[in-house]
């Protein structure tokens, strides 16, 4: 079956990973000629070793022939055609990324995480949680930035709690200090440090 690269819209995605360079290679359309050139300029300003700019120069060749100028590359679609081929998509992707062609579609770590592991909490809840989360995360006028890590560990303090309050509570604005206080009843040490910090600064929040 001949290869052709599938236009884009909402449904269809494209596979790029049967593409042969002798049979469906364009050198001169004009959005691959102008890849080329920018990556040419990239390899020289960068310092690409001859085999990175080759593979570039292949993968881009792989990408582009029958680009339209609607067209853009998502990451889903790179990424395995790429690996196919053997080719590595990150430079790829910083030319890409200049020429404005490039969507990443990928998941970001943090989104599939909060989805994960908030989906049992109740809808109020968890809206504040995530919000609270992604703060910690990204930081904020009066936040610092804290890794993912650290993010984690947040929230392993407290989920058991949040848990049980999402059975009785809609909204964190229904816990009283009570409430907070007999969370941490049975916990001692680091536990209960680390538990009652993690909620002051997720009501602080």
């Amino acid at each position: 079956m001949e290869w052709q690269q599938l236009r884009l819209d909402v449904t269809v995605r494209r596979d790029y990973s049967a593409f042969d360079r002798q049979q469906h290679a364009d050198l001169t359309n004009p959005a691959l000629a102008h890849a080329r050139q920018v990556a040419r300029v990239f390899g020289e300003t960068r310092g690409w070793s001859r085999w990175v700019a080759k593979d570039v120069d292949r993968a881009l060749v792989i990408l582009l022939s029958l680009h339209q100028p609607e067209d853009r590359i998502r990451f889903s679609e790179l990424a395995p055609a790429l690996l196919a081929h053997g080719l590595s998509a990150e430079r790829t992707i910083e030319v890409l990324e200049h020429l404005d062609l490039f969507e990443d579609d990928r998941t970001p770590t943090l989104d599939s995480w909060l989805q994960r592991r908030l989906a049992d909490l109740a809808p109020g809840i968890r809206t504040d949680v995530e919000n609270w989360l992604r703060t910690l995360h990204d930081g904020g006028p009066r936040t610092r930035a804290r890794s993912l890590s650290t993010v984690h560990g947040y929230l392993n303090h407290i989920d058991g709690t949040l848990q049980e309050w999402s059975q009785r509570f809609d909204h964190l604005r229904e816990i009283t200090r009570d409430d907070v206080l007999a969370a941490a009843e049975n916990l001692h040490g680091n536990d209960r440090h680390h538990t009652l910090g993690a909620l002051r600064s997720l009501f602080r929040h």
